[in-house]
């Protein structure tokens, strides 16, 4: 229990002993009556000790015995600050008939709010001030503290919502030496002494407690307090009234009134968002300044009423703490308070609204945009803790009015796009407008191609075998995979079908790429195998100037038509691939992952034709794993608005792509 309360230990300080000992040796008898404290006449009591996160005061809150009591209020923000004491000292020696053995009656009332939130045991406690006046005692002329509290009295949990009555003569008291003294300081750990025992002497605490003063009859009492806190944790609301200590007709007696003529100020406080959403926590710091108040004092709310009671009559400014620059402020300047009516003012805080625009990027890389495409772009933020969604084809989107702050974009499309988000997360700042792009670019599904040819089969020194047509000399069969000679032709494959429809796909493994070479090419939709002017569609990949080439030629055509360009290495064991479509357009893929699309020309509109490789001047080059074909079923069911020419009958192997990272 002993570090329960050593937070008390900061309740005094050294300049509390020169006090006391003028109070000691200097003064006239007199005797006090019972009388009303209010603010304006206080009767000596006073704030003790209040820290950042309490208050103390004579409220019209909770009254007792007339139009108020005393109001203390904790809110544990900083550990330890949650501490607010009222109290009332006299000259020791001026009422040398105060002794603690003279105490005839003892007692105090005090109410917990049901809304406290600390422990269920805490509430206001009772200290009385007390001095060993005995001459020759080695405590002679120090102070200590013994302290009634409810929770070693049986009193807890503390009943809530009402007034308790509470007789503390014949309680238990426990005692705290204050510093500064020096005897030694602290807790003396002995909470189930009444003060007939203390009286008798002899109390101890535990080990490591400092010795108690000596309490004997003629200890005098010079003070009283009843205080929270602190070190309670959570918030409390509790009141205090009708404080009484007495020794036959010498009576100490407090009944907290307010002051006659005082008044109560409601401001409220108006928030408005300017149509943004509002953030959850956003919270304001109210604070009047005027007679009750002469340095300021301050509520906190996030919206509403927040009143001030029992203020004294006069002009009172009206503040708000710095809000920060999304919002700005409108202050009602000075308000009146008298005392035949509340008075009433307004602070308004209006948002200063950022905004979100969203640029998409649609990039279809050639391919003919389907109709219908919508994506789902999604922000969190001060605004949207849970992220908030709307739907785009394109262009700018935005979002707004926002809350400033950071927000995040967020798309998630299905797997035929890969999606680029820049700028994000990204400050939105009051009266402006943040931008961020979403980029999608066009992969489709990937490229299903069916293997025909894995050349796993013994070295030739020319050709590739009966799978192949065309200039198949000019090629051999090496540690099997394809390698070009130096004159290398055009090859078709020459398994049935043969002639594939009008949507086919071919691809191939560029297992060794020639870096001098600008012509490791795939043939699609050839028409003949003996005359190319006939019409043939080549996807050549130039290792030289590091891109994909797309030609074409047809007939009546003078050379070769350039069709697409598309930026961008292979290396050794990438796999080229390419389909072309009946609609007349081609379709270029890396790894199975579209690169390009171009439309070609009307000729190659629903028209097959056969697939094979061309490798011109690429001596130093390999391919392997050739394959092609009709493009599977399962690859046009997957891209919407894409229909397939002919099946692929009679292919059951597809070529391995490796997995690519999207």
């Amino acid at each position: 229990m002993k570090g329960l309360f050593m937070r008390k230990r900061l309740l005094f300080t050294p300049l509390f002993i020169p006090l006391l000992l003028a109070l000691f040796l200097i003064g006239s008898t007199g005797q006090a009556l019972a009388v009303i404290v209010t603010p304006a006449a206080p009767d000596g009591w006073a704030p003790a000790n209040v820290r950042a996160d309490a208050t103390v005061a004579i409220t019209t809150a909770q009254p007792r015995s007339g139009n108020g009591s005393l109001e203390f209020t904790t809110n544990t923000v900083t550990p330890g600050q949650d501490k607010a004491d009222f109290q009332k000292l006299w000259n020791a020696t001026s009422f040398p008939t105060r002794t603690l053995a003279g105490l005839t009656a003892l007692s105090y009332e005090y109410y917990r709010a049901s809304s406290s939130t600390t422990a269920n045991h805490l509430a206001p406690v009772l200290r009385l001030y007390v001095v060993d006046a005995t001459v020759g005692s080695p405590t002679f002329g120090k102070y200590a503290l013994l302290i009634w509290e409810p929770v070693y009295n049986g009193a807890a949990p503390i009943p809530t919502d009402q007034w308790i009555s509470q007789d503390i003569l014949n309680g238990n008291f426990w005692m705290f030496v204050p510093g500064g003294q020096s005897i030694p300081s602290g807790v003396v750990q002995n909470y189930n002494t009444p003060l007939s025992g203390w009286l008798a002497g002899g109390v101890t605490g535990q080990p490591g407690d400092p010795p108690p003063i000596n309490i004997d009859a003629n200890t005098l009492v010079f003070g009283v307090n009843v205080g929270v806190g602190s070190g309670w944790g959570g918030t409390f609301r509790g009141f205090v009234d009708n404080v009484t200590l007495r020794w036959g007709t010498d009576e100490v007696h407090a009944n907290f009134e307010v002051d006659h003529g005082l008044g109560d100020l409601t401001i409220n406080k108006v928030v408005d968002w300017s149509g943004a959403p509002p953030a959850t926590g956003q919270s304001f710091e109210i604070c009047i300044t005027g007679p009750s108040y002469p340095t300021g004092d301050c509520q906190t709310t996030s919206g509403g009423a927040v009143t001030w009671s029992g203020l004294q009559v006069g002009d009172y400014t009206v503040s708000e703490s710095d809000p920060g620059p999304n919002w700005s402020v409108t202050l009602p300047g000075v308000v009146s308070v008298s005392s035949t009516q509340p008075a009433q003012a307004t602070v308004t805080n209006t948002l200063r609204p950022g905004a979100l625009i969203v640029e998409k990027i649609i990039d279809w890389q050639g391919v003919t945009p389907i109709p219908g495409v919508i994506f789902s772009i999604c922000i969190s933020g001060p605004s949207y803790p849970t992220p908030f969604c709307q739907n785009t084809s394109g262009g700018a989107l935005t979002f707004g009015p926002l809350v400033p702050g950071s927000y995040t974009v967020s798309e998630a499309p299905d797997s035929h796009w890969v999606t680029t988000i820049t700028s994000s997360p990204v400050e939105v700042a009051p009266l402006q407008s943040a931008q961020v792009t979403v980029h999608n670019k066009y992969v489709g599904p990937a490229l299903e191609c069916p293997l025909l040819d894995d050349f796993n089969r013994a070295n030739t020194t020319s050709g590739l075998g009966r799978n192949w047509t065309g200039a198949t000399n000019t090629y051999r069969i090496n540690a099997n995979q394809a390698q070009p000679l130096t004159t290398a032709g055009t090859i078709f494959w020459n398994q049935a079908p043969r002639v594939f429809g009008a949507d086919q796909v071919a691809c191939m493994q560029l297992a060794t790429i020639d870096p001098h070479g600008k012509h490791h090419t795939l043939i699609l939709k050839a028409q003949a195998t003996n005359d190319y002017t006939r019409g043939m569609i080549l996807i050549a990949y130039d290792a030289v100037n590091q891109r994909v080439v797309v030609e074409t030629i047809q007939p009546g055509q003078s050379g070769w038509a350039t069709q697409l360009v598309i930026p961008g290495p292979f290396v050794n064991g990438d796999v080229l691939g390419a389909r072309a479509l009946a609609d007349g357009s081609v379709r270029v893929y890396k790894n199975g992952v579209l690169i390009g699309a171009a439309a070609t020309s009307s000729f190659f509109v629903n028209r097959g034709g056969r697939i094979g490789a061309w490798y011109f001047r690429t001596p130093g080059a390999r391919f392997d794993d050739f394959g092609g074909g009709n493009t599977p079923a399962s690859m046009v069911s997957s891209a919407a608005g894409e229909t397939l020419s002919e099946d692929a009958d009679g292919l059951n192997h597809n070529l391995y792509l490796p997995a690519v990272q999207r």
